[in-house]
């Protein structure tokens, strides 16, 4: 117990690194054998004292000479309001990547973000989040359904609440 106790807090401050340097892996690049593995996680992202995400996943590791954190299975993730402290949104996947430096996020596989607000429910396969800018971010597919509408396209950015977003190359056909 006490050994996943000090593993657990190693992996907090690995994510609680802050820098300006930035790498992009995919989850296809670790082949590498990680230094710390970890189950049950759960990890908060905050500013001061408002918490931006809170992480749920059922199993991590850490690539320290890579800098990044691997998150697998069950993988969840809760966006808060800075006004409000509510929920926002959940997003949900198969697997994240966690940049060490800058605690942007890379999700992969059967991504989905639900916005508590308005319904609206984003699908992807690969969806990057901001961390400073709190920004959704993919380059790949996306499927957009609103109690209004469903929106497909390649390329896309959101507010973590899925209130305002913008996609670069619609697709679909008029009826």
């Amino acid at each position: 117990m006490k050994n996943k106790f000090i593993i657990l807090s190693i992996l907090i401050l690995l994510i609680s690194c802050n820098s300006e340097e930035t790498n992009t892996f995919s989850a296809g690049d670790l082949t590498d054998k990680p230094e710390q593995s970890i189950a049950k996680i759960n990890v908060k992202f905050v500013d001061s004292i408002f918490t931006k995400a809170e992480l749920f996943a059922d199993s991590g590791y850490t690539y320290s000479n890579k800098k990044i954190t691997l998150l697998k299975h069950n993988l969840k993730v809760y966006f808060f309001s800075q006004n409000s402290f509510k929920r926002l949104s959940v997003l949900k996947a198969d697997s994240a990547i966690i940049e060490d430096n800058t605690n942007d996020m890379t999700a992969f596989g059967n991504v989905e973000v639900v916005s508590d607000s308005n319904f609206t429910k984003l699908e992807t396969s690969k969806l990057k989040w901001n961390n400073k800018e709190r920004k959704l971010f993919s380059d790949e597919f996306v499927r957009i359904t609103s109690p209004k509408e469903i929106i497909k396209g390649f390329g896309f950015e959101s507010n973590e609440k899925l209130t305002y977003y913008k996609i670069y190359k619609v697709i679909g056909e008029q009826r």
